[in-house]
């Protein structure tokens, strides 16, 4: 099948857990034989070839907290205009038609958006392409708890407004596309609940594993990685610098790896920044740390984890898409337990188990192979 898929940013790294999902859908559909052209933004300056075919729409500032002012000023502007949510509005560079006139001059047989946020400005397509949506997440769900969380009133403000519009938005994905895809059977239950999305379906996402399990010195007793920048991975890291830190012996050390992580508060914790390679910063920590308290779709970094074997520690909302949870993983919800379980996966520490966390990677990637493929057999 001819497909066209229209995503938020070429996944030619593997810094944001967006990247790494997009490359494993990407996987399993050139796996499966189909005929690929991808359409994203990069990062500028954009420098690194795509995995497929692609068309690169521009180069644009991806993450929000990195981003110039004039850029987030143009973006609130124009989703005050046009009434999408900010979080559209960010990938709301090209003018209107295109888009449109990129993807339909590909003559593709299915048009897949992969992340709502794109789909305001591929709708007038539905009709002449077949459109399906893949839901990373239900962001409307996401913004609710952030604003919920939120400290001030104006953010508070920002914030339920972006949940009401994301609820608006995936309301009519779900309803007008061929097919919505989830990543977790949390997100599916929700979207049917409160979006009325009745027909979606569950893509068992995996981690996009190299050929060689990396192995490495130990350089701290804990470590955190993630995009700090967006806000609901940011409530679990200020849960996490409030509640659990403070109980930790002072003399364990904690690193704090990915974007955004230059800009948490000083002290206890070294902010490493991004890395140029995830997988050797996990490798070299005697235990991981998933503080996540807010949130929806599957967790990255804990799927990452579990695929490469390495111990953690996780709340309950971290492990959500997993139906099998590794023994690598241990999940704790108070910051009396967490703190406990780090300190005694620190004493006590477990090794690296790469082959096992291998082997239940591949049982993921089996089983997304088979429903992507019999969903579009069904189409």
């Amino acid at each position: 099948m001819k497909i066209s898929l229209l995503t938020t940013i070429v996944p030619n790294t593997s810094k944001t857990g967006s990247e790494i999902a997009t490359q494993a859908i990407l996987a399993v559909l050139t796996e499966l034989g189909h005929d690929v052209t991808l359409y994203a933004y990069g990062r500028a300056p954009f420098r690194v070839a795509s995995p497929v075919d692609s068309v690169l729409l521009g180069t644009i500032p991806i993450e929000t907290a990195t981003a110039p002012p004039v850029d987030k000023l143009s973006w609130a502007w124009r989703s005050l205009l046009s009434g999408h949510p900010i979080s559209s509005e960010k990938f709301n560079y090209l003018p209107a038609h295109r888009l449109k006139e990129e993807i339909i001059r590909a003559r593709p047989e299915l048009l897949i958006v992969d992340h709502v946020n794109l789909y305001p400005f591929v709708r007038e397509l539905i009709g002449s392409i077949p459109v399906g949506v893949i839901f990373h997440d239900i962001q409307a769900a996401s913004y609710a708890m952030v604003a919920k969380a939120a400290r001030r009133l104006w953010w508070r403000a920002i914030y339920a407004r972006e949940a009401r519009l994301n609820a608006e938005l995936e309301r009519h994905a779900g309803a007008e596309g061929c097919f919505a895809w989830f990543l977790s059977q949390a997100d599916a239950d929700r979207a049917r609940r409160d979006l009325d999305i009745t027909h979606g379906a569950v893509l068992p996402l995996f981690f996009p594993l190299g050929s060689d399990p990396v192995r490495a010195s130990v350089d701290y007793d804990i470590g955190l990685i993630g995009t700090w920048s967006w806000p609901p991975v940011r409530e679990g890291m200020t849960w996490f610098l409030e509640h659990v830190v403070p109980r930790l012996p002072p003399e364990m050390s904690i690193a704090v790896a990915g974007a955004g992580s230059e800009a948490l508060p000083e002290g206890r914790i070294r902010r490493l920044g991004l890395v140029p390679d995830a997988r050797a910063f996990l490798a070299g920590v005697r235990v991981a740390a998933v503080p996540t308290i807010a949130g929806t779709g599957i967790q990255i970094k804990t799927l990452e984890l579990a695929a490469t074997g390495t111990p953690a520690v996780s709340t309950r909302l971290g492990v959500r898409g997993l139906d099998v949870v590794p023994d690598s993983l241990r999940v704790a919800e108070t910051p009396e337990n967490f703190a406990a379980a780090l300190v005694e996966a620190v004493r006590h520490p477990r090794t690296h188990n790469p082959e096992v966390g291998w082997a239940w990677n591949e049982a993921r990637r089996r089983a997304a192979v088979t429903m992507i493929a019999d969903a579009l057999a069904g189409l």
